[in-house]
């Protein structure tokens, strides 16, 4: 019976690994269908795939909403900079006696930087103008525009 099935197979044009490959698909269907009928009908449920989207993508919207409103809620947290000299408060950071956490509150000053303009004035001394911020390591001159306003040398 296997001389005949070679045989077949290679009047069609198949090899002998490709009629083999064949054969053991055949088999594995054939398998599977018998299988799946011989399944009780109660445990046939179709799975609706749609429905599992549904369910995951439901998931990822709540999850995304979430993670929206409390990036939301931290950034209302946040300390906020000093106010610009045209506040009524008037609150301006004095680069030659501010503590860490005033200058942290500056916009794009976080704790290393801060720590990097005390260690410039401790070294150097007092700034003597506001354009000498620019003297230290990872402060150029966009950062320096975006908290001049914030900022003086007193």
């Amino acid at each position: 019976m296997w001389k005949r099935i070679l045989a077949t197979a290679h009047r069609f044009g198949f090899t002998r690994n490709e009629t083999l490959v064949l054969l053991f698909l055949v088999a594995v269907i054939s398998v599977g269908s018998l299988i799946s009928e011989w399944r009780p009908a109660d445990a046939r449920g179709a799975v609706d795939i749609r429905a599992s989207y549904r369910a995951s993508d439901s998931i990822f919207a709540q999850r995304s909403r979430q993670a929206l409103t409390e990036a939301r809620d931290a950034s209302e947290s946040e300390p906020r900079p000093a106010s610009p000299a045209g506040d009524s408060r008037g609150e301006m950071v004095n680069l030659n006696t501010a503590s860490a956490a005033q200058l942290m509150s500056l916009p794009g000053i976080g704790p290393v930087t801060a720590e990097r303009i005390l260690d410039y004035r401790q070294t150097y001394g007092p700034f003597q103008t506001v354009e000498d911020l620019v003297k230290v390591k990872s402060i150029g001159e966009k950062k320096l525009q975006r908290i001049r306003q914030f900022i003086t040398v007193e």
